[in-house]
């Protein structure tokens, strides 16, 4: 199942920053890991492939970027996670087709909310708030899933990071309001630098999804 990337829709603008109850939900589903550049993608099916195979001394290696190949299939946790690892501009225009050609059951939307209150330098010298990107990405999303039934999870990364906690609580409400009138989605947020922090994020996940 390839993974989708989702097409942004903020005019003028160019991203470059660019369990058994789970199991049981997600057995022989399709998911389709979607975000923002460095939201954690390639490091949440690392960490749940570490966490299926029991490898408790697993870490995130913050020093190697994702280098999954562009729209692969991964075997995790009893499903097939598909994951495209850039998230640049270019990429995320496929996004409602690779997720239509990967029937996927699932779209988990990662960002990373410690960047929420961020100016993010764009090609052509353009700037916008982090936050902002995300939230037209989430409203592209909500139209792909409410034509294509799917469900969706967000996932906010990065929480192990220094950030303004009130500040980020309010840009997500913000950014979830932009997925009123959609049937099935859920939010979580935790971490990825660990074995125990991707378990704890997975028992979330596995909460949503029952």
């Amino acid at each position: 199942m390839p993974i989708p990337l989702i097409y942004l829709a903020i005019a003028g603008i160019i991203i470059l920053v660019g369990g058994g109850v789970a199991i049981a939900c997600l057995s022989g589903k399709t998911v389709a890991f979607i975000g923002m550049k460095g939201s954690g993608k390639t490091t949440a099916v690392r960490g749940f492939q570490a966490l299926g195979k029991k490898e408790k001394d697993w870490k995130a290696d913050s020093k190697t970027p994702g280098t999954l190949s562009d729209i692969k299939e991964h075997d995790v946790l009893g499903f097939k996670a598909c994951i495209d690892t850039s998230g640049a501009q270019q990429l995320k225009r496929r996004w409602k087709e690779t997720i239509e050609k990967a029937k996927a059951d699932w779209v988990f939307y990662f960002f990373d909310i410690s960047m929420l209150d961020r100016i993010m330098s764009l090609e052509n010298d353009e700037k916008a708030r982090y936050f902002m990107l995300v939230k037209a990405d989430l409203r592209d999303v909500a139209d792909i899933c409410k034509g294509n039934k799917k469900r969706l999870l967000v996932i906010a990364t990065h929480t192990d990071m220094e950030y303004n906690k009130e500040a980020a609580k309010r840009y997500c409400e913000d950014i979830l309001a932009e997925l009123v009138g959609l049937d099935h989605y859920g939010f979580v947020e935790g971490s990825l630098i660990n074995y125990e922090s991707v378990s704890a994020l997975w028992n979330l996940i596995k909460e949503k999804l029952k």
